[in-house]
């Protein structure tokens, strides 16, 4: 959401403040660090292992399972769930990229290498544990990468570590049991919204610090502005003032001369006049920017 921000191509955001929205462009154009991180995240995404390219959109890949498992009536493997999501729907012979059509080359590969050795092993009257497809999948595309593995999604740290791993052979690994399935969606969920409130209370803290050091000098000067606002209005109303006298007075000198030509007592002489404070006099909060030059 931000991102399309950034670039331009979300141009509705009405949600987002417009002053809020500069302190964030300036951000991202001066803060060093920001910078940083987006070029190693274009070098990452631009590098020779490619990104993860498949055609099940938005859809969880327990979806897809389900709904294998229903037209296929038995739990499919990871090698057809792979060809499933790997393939274009029109073309189910094409590939979404080459990565995708290399990988499944070399699991087939590597897959019918294991299944001879177990047929040479059982002729010799050696007992083997089943092949672990999985196990094969890991080897073939290079292990994990920040606990995911290549067309599986993510792994999680406790689930990694407690597999055991073989150096000699991928055939030694026992299939995984099929009732931690479920605990393990249900882990894969409650890691998912940890990592989804954690990253969005990191955002908040950033934008909000980002805010209060930016903020500072506006509401200074919004400070500024209010009290020469109120300085300008005391000034009129003492200006009236000013105004209503000397018109009192010019009325009196006229009562005066009007009452010297008979036998009238003049009238009484009109207050003294308003005293006038001056900037340095009026101060509405005891701060001392009220002495200051407002020109």
């Amino acid at each position: 959401m931000m991102s399309d921000i950034r670039e331009g191509v979300d141009t509705t955001h009405e949600w987002l403040i417009p002053a809020y929205k500069k302190l964030l462009e300036k951000y991202w154009e001066t803060d060093e660090k920001w910078k940083n991180i987006r070029k190693k995240a274009r070098e990452n995404r631009a590098s020779l292992l490619g990104g993860s390219v498949h055609c099940g959109g938005s859809i969880p890949l327990s979806s897809t399972i389900e709904r294998m498992k229903k037209q296929l009536d038995r739990t499919p493997t990871h090698e057809e769930v792979f060809k499933e999501t790997h393939t274009l729907k029109s073309d189910k012979s094409k590939w979404v990229d080459k990565r995708s059509q290399d990988t499944h080359e070399k699991f087939i590969k590597k897959l019918a290498e294991v299944q001879a050795q177990h047929v040479e092993a059982q002729a010799q009257g050696m007992e083997l544990p089943p092949i672990d497809e999985d196990l094969i999948w890991e080897e073939v595309c290079g292990g994990q990468k920040k606990n995911r593995v290549y067309g599986k999604g993510a792994f999680f740290s406790s689930s990694i570590k407690s597999r055991t791993t073989s150096a000699n052979s991928v055939s030694g690994r026992a299939s995984t049991n099929q009732n931690s399935v479920p605990d393990l969606r249900e882990q894969i969920h409650n890691l998912n919204e940890e990592l989804f409130q954690r990253v969005t209370q990191q955002t908040d803290e950033r934008i909000s610090k980002l805010l209060d050091t930016r903020l500072a000098p506006l509401e200074k000067t919004q400070k500024k502005l209010e009290k020469l606002e109120r300085a300008i209005g005391k000034a009129k109303k003492e200006k009236l003032k000013q105004k209503r006298w000397n018109e009192a007075y010019v009325s009196y000198y006229k009562k005066v001369r009007a009452s010297s030509s008979s036998t009238t007592a003049p009238p009484p002489p009109p207050p003294p006049p308003p005293s006038i404070s001056s900037d340095e006099d009026y101060d509405d909060d005891g701060d001392e920017d009220d002495t200051e030059d407002y020109s």
